[in-house]
């Protein structure tokens, strides 16, 4: 069997080790990036958004959630969507991980890059690609992840087939993303109406005073289609989780960091909190299907000797 790590001495190291931060430059550069993408989505400091997204240490917690379905030694990294490249980066420099990504968006791709450069890093690690054609030969990659991407994907499906394709047997795949079956919408970070048709979301958002045509690049996953996608894999994979535990374990606790807009979240879970309302949620949640995010961690089984 595959040997898993967690809390090995490296590990433990690069946990506690002060991590620099990134140049003045790069900041404004995916400042004036989201800027365009996200005009009329956000209303908060783009500048705390550029400084997040690019914050390894925000890698390094991001690595610590599936870092115990990575072998010991040799362990090969796959991140689809790339962003602007901090957990690649922090993989490589102090994890010691082979981390490679992919990124369809060519200003993205050369922010990554010159993201590695600052680190002294190789910069072919980062190529431009979509997750629906994986620049990868099959059983070649440990460890898949996603990080609110995959409801930015064309082809939900067709992009579990190509991660499943790629990973070596007994590899896993671990992506994070927001369920549209839920109560909160992340990227407008506003409370959400479970199942809203696009066309109905788009006159939600508008009421908000938001731009609707940012949910153009959404798909509005929920339970019911993520099922009927894994269900397609057939015996390809076994579903290790959906991310429910996760969910209820952060509502009772509060235990979860306000990166980006989350910090919202948490005020509204807070108020949830002293109207004693956080079991009554958490009970009908788990029947309705209300975690979020999803985390989908999933298994492609070994080889039958």
């Amino acid at each position: 069997k595959t040997k898993l790590f967690y809390f090995g001495i490296k590990r433990k190291e690069a946990f506690f080790t002060d991590i620099p931060p990134v140049s003045d430059e790069l900041i404004e550069r995916v400042i004036r990036h989201r800027e365009v993408e996200l005009q009329g989505v956000v209303k908060v400091d783009l500048t705390k958004l550029a400084r997040d997204y690019l914050n390894l240490n925000r890698a390094r917690e991001l690595f610590r959630r599936f870092a115990n379905l990575l072998p010991r030694e040799n362990g090969k990294l796959l991140e689809i969507g790339s962003g602007f490249g901090s957990l690649i980066a922090y993989s490589l420099k102090w994890e010691g991980i082979e981390a490679y990504g992919i990124e369809p968006d060519q200003k993205r791709v050369e922010i990554c890059r010159d993201l590695l450069e600052e680190f002294n890093l190789p910069t072919d690690r980062i190529s431009r690609s979509v997750g629906e054609a994986i620049p990868l030969p099959s059983n070649s990659v440990d460890l898949i992840c996603s990080f609110t991407v995959f409801e930015h994907v064309q082809n939900p499906q067709r992009v579990l087939e190509e991660s499943v394709r790629v990973l070596k047997p007994g590899g896993h795949l671990y992506f994070s993303f927001p369920n549209y079956g839920s109560w909160w919408e992340g990227h407008y970070a506003i409370l959400w109406i479970p199942y809203l048709p696009k066309w109905v979301a788009k006159l939600y958002v508008r009421l908000l005073g938001r731009n609707p045509a940012f949910l153009d690049h959404l798909q509005l996953i929920n339970y019911r289609n993520l099922k009927q996608w894994i269900e397609e894999l057939d015996e390809k994979v076994e579903t290790l989780g959906l991310g429910q535990d996760i969910w209820e374990k952060r509502l009772r606790t509060l235990a979860f960091s306000e990166w980006a807009q989350l910090g919202r979240l948490k005020k509204w879970t807070g108020i949830l909190h002293r109207l004693g309302l956080i079991e009554i949620l958490i009970r009908v949640g788990r029947r309705l299907h209300w975690e979020t995010p999803f985390i989908l961690v999933l298994r492609k089984p070994l080889l039958d000797n």
